[in-house]
Formats: C-alpha cells, structure tokens, sequence
C-alpha cells in the first residue's frame, strides 16, 4: 500500500471533497478531483482570500489521493519557519504535491529558487502539483520564470460561497458534531461574526465546546452568552 510521505504538515484529517460545498467553484473542485485521481499530467493554482476554501480543498485532494492508493504531500508554506526550502528535496517522487500558502514566499528568492526547481522536477516525473496564494500568479511578484510556470497550469479565482450556502455549510458541520444549529441560530452567527467561511467554522468550533461544558442547545441567547455580544 501507498504511503503518505514525506509531508502531512498541518493536514486535517476531516478535509474531503464531500465536506465541501463548492458553490460557484464548482470547476476548481472538478480540476483537483481529476488530479487526485492521477488524471492529468500538470498542474492547478488556486487564489483567492482567505476562507474561501484553499487549504481545505488541497488537504481533501491529498486524502483523495491517499485513498486511491497514491502518494501526496500537504506543506503549508506559512509556517515555513518549521522548516527550510531543502525540505522540497525529493517531493518529485510523489504522485501529487499539495502547497499552500505559496505567496508566503514571494520574494524569497532561495525559496523561489527552489520552487522553480520542483516544479522542473516534477514535470520531468509526470508529477502532479496543486498549489494555493491569495493572489494570481501574475500579482504575487515572483520570479518571471516561475509566475510563466506557475500561470501555466489550470488558474481557478475561488470566490466565496454565498449566504445560503454558508448556512447550508454552518448547519452540516453542527449535524456531524451532533450538535443542531436551528436556521435562525445560524442567520444569527452569519450577522453577528465574520462572513468569511473559516471565521463562522471556528465560532462553531468554540460553540461547540461551550455547549458540551455547559450541557445546553444552541439557541440564540446561548450563543450571544458565549460570544459575549
């Protein structure tokens, strides 16, 4: 059997495809799948802001990989502080290479170096890579001869999901930790928190504690007590 080597730095064991709700990047799902899946050869870049799903798609198309019986790697550049560019040495031998944070590195040019390196290594493997920045290939100021590389692949712009589907989202994470998240409950987190996807998961995550500490529902005066509004 495969195994997942060298990297699982940061990897999230509940990460897949079926936890996530692709609303308008419905492509960009389509295009890891088919990656995970060893089919094709080459490339995608994902940019978008934050929690609009990055990481949580790279993780779900490693563990795809992983189940189908192929070797991947998740490494997660924004905590590069672990870490030093030597430990892309050897990640051609891997079926799919997963990076995240990519534009965590722009402008370091040992890194940048090494990344261009990578890449060529992988072409020359039939390697798969999958890699996520905040912004174009074309905006993050790269080396020219790694933003051509990088640009060269399938580019997908994720944009966030929009309300009904983060409600959908919020209420079937609740239902998997056996908590229920009433509608007017979720509209009242959507209001009163952060839009963004991975603000509202998190608040879930904390209501989530306080609700087992305290033994209570998730009712509206409940939450307002946790979040102190």
């Amino acid at each position: 059997m495969a195994t997942q080597l060298p990297l699982d730095i940061g990897l999230r064991g509940h990460a897949s495809f079926d936890g996530f709700v692709p609303g308008p990047n419905v492509a960009a799902v389509q295009a890891l799948g088919a990656l995970a899946a060893g089919d094709p050869d080459g490339g995608v870049y994902l940019w978008g802001a934050c929690g609009v799903g990055k990481s949580h798609l790279l993780q779900a198309a490693c563990r795809a990989a992983h189940e189908s019986g192929r070797r991947s790697g998740y490494l997660p550049l924004g905590e590069r502080g672990r870490f030093s560019p030597q430990i892309l040495q050897g990640l051609e031998q891997l079926d799919l290479v997963c990076i995240d944070d990519l534009d965590a590195v722009a402008g370091e040019r040992t890194w940048e170096l090494a990344l261009l390196d990578l890449y060529h290594r992988l072409q020359e493997n039939g390697g798969r890579w999958a890699f996520a920045a905040s912004a174009r290939p074309d905006a993050c100021g790269w080396l020219p001869d790694l933003g051509s590389r990088l640009a060269a692949g399938l580019v997908f712009g994720l944009r966030e999901l929009d309300d009904a589907d983060k409600l959908h989202v919020l209420r079937h994470r609740a239902e998997a930790r056996g908590l229920v998240l009433a509608p007017e409950a979720a509209r009242y987190l959507l209001t009163h928190c952060r839009r963004d996807l991975g603000a509202l998961c998190a608040v879930l995550d904390r209501l989530d504690g306080a609700a087992l500490a305290a033994q209570r529902r998730l009712t509206i005066p409940f939450i307002r007590s946790v979040l102190g509004g």
